[in-house]
């Protein structure tokens, strides 16, 4: 993970690894809490449909997350094995 998000692939590059910006993960959101200005957010509730949506040649994965507040919808357009393969409906 580190070496995809932030392109550390030794020891070296993590002593210089100065971060810009802090993104705080510890918080876990309420889907009735999330606004259109945060870039991120940690949701957490169950997956009650998971569908392979066909866009050309290639295909998309989308779900629905559930909560006691409300609904989102999650959509992949890579990784959809790892995804299928890791996280099951209810």
């Amino acid at each position: 993970m580190l070496e995809q998000e932030l392109g550390i692939t030794n020891y070296g590059d993590l002593l210089w690894y100065f971060p810009y910006r802090h993104i705080d993960r510890t918080r876990i959101y309420k889907v009735s809490e999330i606004q259109a200005d945060f870039p991120y957010v940690q949701l957490k509730g169950y997956i009650r449909d998971m569908k392979l949506v066909p866009m050309g040649r290639r295909k998309r994965l989308v779900a629905y997350l559930y909560d006691q507040t409300g609904s989102v919808e999650l959509v992949w357009f890579q990784g959809i094995k790892w995804v299928k393969d890791s996280i099951k409906a209810n």
